[in-house]
This record gives structure tokens, sequence and C-alpha cells, in this order.
């Protein structure tokens, strides 16, 4: 009888624990409030991470842009070893430059391409038919990838440009004032002298060779722009020098952040500048100045 009476239990028991632990409370979905909550906190991370997020992205192109430098540079010691010395000729037009540049004559893309990947066809055939494809041959590198300048319809694919300074013919501006070095022996300190910098160029593509006006050494005051450098990383440029080894210089002012990142184009009495801001002794125009080659500065 005791048996029987404790199965009794035991089964009651089991029931009762099987009814507490089945039942439950009905579920319950978001209320639209709720989801506009969610929705809200959604926005406001994507646009707080968003610039983050571009930032990244630029800041990883310098990379790849530092290493194109380095080919380009290492191109440019291959054909002055080759030349006697010479330095080849930093300028864009004719086959004995570096490469042919806008408007690429005798260049003709294949039909069927489209305005942006006809532009970048030329570029890169532009740089073969050049005098330094032979010792740098890799289209990929005349054109940094945080340069987006082509994809926003202008017509510029390459992302460098030689100084003046360098085998680039005499000055064309009014106000320039330095004399081209033709060999590669005539730069007395190649650690502080560039040989490729990253230009944006008002004109679109990158046209002959880059200017700046020189003031007088080792000061160097009174320096000021002529051409554009670029700011494809932010608020930096890149730079190879003749000693192979290349770095990347932050603007420190904002008038040159602006200047490098504008597609504006000004007169000054009848001679074009390309948005060049008024001459200022700072310390973006002076970095440029001391290492800018050429006879005055070697």
């Amino acid at each position: 009888m005791q048996k029987l009476r404790d199965k009794q239990i035991a089964e009651a028991n089991m029931n009762n624990f099987n009814t507490v632990t089945t039942t439950s409370a009905p579920r319950r979905g978001f209320t639209l409030i709720e989801l506009l909550v969610v929705i809200t906190i959604i926005a406001i991370l994507a646009a707080l991470l968003g610039p983050a997020l571009a930032a990244a992205k630029k800041r990883a192109t310098l990379a790849a842009c530092l290493s194109g430098q380095r080919e380009l540079q290492q191109g440019w010691q291959g054909y002055a070893d080759d030349h006697h010395g010479n330095e080849v000729p930093m300028t864009t037009g004719g086959p004995t430059a570096w490469r042919i540049g806008y408007p690429f004559p005798g260049i003709t893309a294949p039909a069927g391409l489209s305005p942006v990947d006809a532009l970048k066809w030329q570029a890169e055939q532009g740089y073969r038919q050049g005098a330094l494809f032979s010792y740098a041959p890799n289209v990929d590198i005349i054109h940094c990838p945080g340069d987006i300048r082509w994809e926003a319809g202008e017509l510029a694919f390459d992302s460098f440009s030689g100084p003046q300074g360098l085998n680039g013919g005499n000055s064309t501006k009014k106000t320039g004032d330095t004399t081209p070095l033709t060999k590669e022996s005539q730069i007395a300190h190649p650690s502080g002298r560039f040989v490729f910098v990253e230009e944006n160029d008002s004109r679109n593509d990158n046209e002959g060779s880059w200017e700046v006006h020189l003031g007088k050494a080792p000061q160097f005051l009174g320096s000021s722009w002529i051409d554009s450098p670029a700011a494809f990383h932010i608020d930096s440029s890149t730079f190879g020098f003749a000693d192979g080894h290349v770095e990347a210089h932050r603007w420190l002012f904002q008038d040159t952040i602006n200047m490098a990142n504008s597609t504006d184009t000004s007169t000054s009495d009848g001679v074009k500048f390309y948005h060049q801001p008024k001459p200022a002794n700072n310390a973006d125009i002076l970095y440029v100045a001391k290492h800018f080659p050429c006879v005055q500065n070697p």
C-alpha cells in the first residue's frame, strides 16, 4: 500500500513539473518605437564609423604608394647607370621623356572603352613608350591607389611627377629661378633631394615637370609654390629620393592641404599658377624648397 501511495505522489510531482516547465508567457515582438530606436542607433554608429573607415582606407593606400615610388626611383637609378650617369628627362613629351603624358600623342585607346578606362589605358601606354619603362616595367606604379581623380572624371591617372631641377628643362614660369641638373653625379646630397613627388595638377594630367619658386639657400626664405603637391593620403604626400629611400611627408598648414586637394586654376600677371596659395615662409614650402634638386640646391 505504501509503495502505491509513493508512486502516486511521484506521478503527481512529475505532472506539476511538466506543467511548470512547458508553460510560458506568449512571445512578444518589437514595438514600432523600439524598432525606430534600433534603426536610429545603427544610423548613428554608421555616421561615426564611416569617416574613420574612409580615413583608414586612405592610410592603407600609403604602403602601395611608397612601393610604387621606390620602383620609380630604382628605374631612375637604372637609367642613369646605363646612360653614363645622365638623368632621364623629367618631362612628359616625346620618346626620351620618362613617360608620355596628356594629350598622349599617337596613343589612341581601343574602341569600346569607357572614357575612364580609355584614360587609364592611354596613361599606361604613355608610360610603356617612355624612357623609364624598361627599367621599371610595371605600369601600376605610375598610379597611387589613393589618387581617385580619374574616377571622378578628371583627365588624370598618373600620380607622380619628376622635379624640373632634374633634367626637366629650364623653368618656364615668370618666377622660375632654378637651373636643372643633368647628371646623377651633380647631386651632392642624394639623401635630401627628391626625384619623384606626388602631384595634383589642376590641368588634369600631371603635365611636364614639377616646379617651385626657390628662395635663397640655405634658409630658402621667400620660397613659394608654382606647381601643387598632392594630399592623396588625407594630409600627406610621398617622395622618392635620389639615394633610394622613400618617405611620406605630412603637410602642416591647412592652406597647403586645401591647395593639394583643389582643382581650381587662377592667373596672376598673365602667368598661370595652379591652385597657388599666397607665398608664405611656412614649414611646408620650406620642406619642399630644401629638398628640391637643382644647380642652386644640389
